[in-house]
């Protein structure tokens, strides 16, 4: 076995000299000197002479060097894959703009990363109105239903058997990345410390998949919208963070908006109207068919 010394020459030979296996002593010697090293760590490569006079043939230690190294290039490069497949909210005609809808429409417009976390009483259309501003904006939407067994595995992504093969199938957070997506994170209040991979990336920072190595950076566009449910009728302060959150993750530099309450009186009307007409005309199409 080589000791570390000698191996590093041999690395570095392989480097400079991509294509050859047989060196001159000089080259060598030169090789081993410009990285600091003595002649004890160079002369175990002088053992095998080859065929030409002065020169040593090197292929037993750099061949075995090159093919791992393209083992491991191959086995990064086949282990990465992600679903095409593009989603877009559909415009819901019903749909009544209310609350903070032009403050997200405003954000998401902007393409700038500035996550958006949203508390509001159960049902009062916090998921609605994110969904309705990806569709009048026509941007790419990705939703996650987050529970108490949502882990790095289903966020980031795992790896799966396919076709006999075991890949690396990239999860909806890093698919919603490299779109440039508006990724909305279901019932955030309900996660664990399981969700902590989402630290740097509610950062806006580039994120590193441990199992293949490779880094992925947020496109242009790419953000984040959390939903809570508020259980308890409190009215929430902009800038102000619920504990239990806060201890899992990041959330600075967020802009935080409160729904703790449904639509007034005349909302309610608009939207009993938007429904009518929407029912109306599906009734028309149906009689015309």
């Amino acid at each position: 076995m080589m000791k570390v010394n000698t191996n590093t020459i041999v690395e570095k030979l392989q480097e400079n000299y991509p294509d050859q296996t047989i060196f001159r002593k000089a080259v060598i010697v030169d090789t081993a000197k410009s990285l600091g090293f003595s002649k004890g760590d160079w002369s175990p490569l002088l053992s095998v002479k080859s065929d030409i006079r002065g020169q040593y043939d090197l292929s037993s230690v750099i061949v075995p060097l090159r093919q791992k190294e393209e083992t491991n290039t191959s086995t990064l490069q086949m282990q990465s894959i992600v679903n095409q497949e593009k989603s877009y909210a559909t415009a819901d005609p019903t749909f009544v703009p209310w609350g903070p809808f032009k403050d997200i429409t405003k954000v998401i417009q902007s393409e700038m990363f500035y996550p958006v976390y949203i508390s509001g009483l159960s049902g009062n259309g916090k998921t609605f109105m994110v969904e309705q501003s990806c569709a009048k904006l026509n941007r790419e939407f990705i939703r996650v239903q987050i529970n108490p067994e949502t882990d790095e595995d289903d966020l980031i992504g795992g790896f799966r058997l396919i076709d006999g093969e075991t890949v690396f199938a990239k999860g909806p957070v890093l698919k919603a990345m490299e779109n440039g997506a508006v990724l909305l994170l279901d019932e955030i209040d309900r996660a664990t410390n399981k969700i902590m991979c989402l630290q740097g990336i509610l950062e806006g920072k580039p994120v590193v998949v441990k199992k293949t190595g490779e880094t992925i950076s947020p496109a242009p566009g790419f953000n984040v919208s959390l939903l809570r449910i508020q259980k308890v009728k409190v009215q929430m302060m902009v800038g102000s963070q619920p504990h239990q959150l806060l201890t899992k993750l990041s959330l600075k530099g967020s802009l935080f908006l409160s729904t703790n309450s449904f639509l007034h009186q005349e909302l309610k009307i608009k939207l009993l109207l938007n429904t009518w007409k929407s029912s109306a005309l599906s009734m028309q199409t149906l009689q015309k068919t």
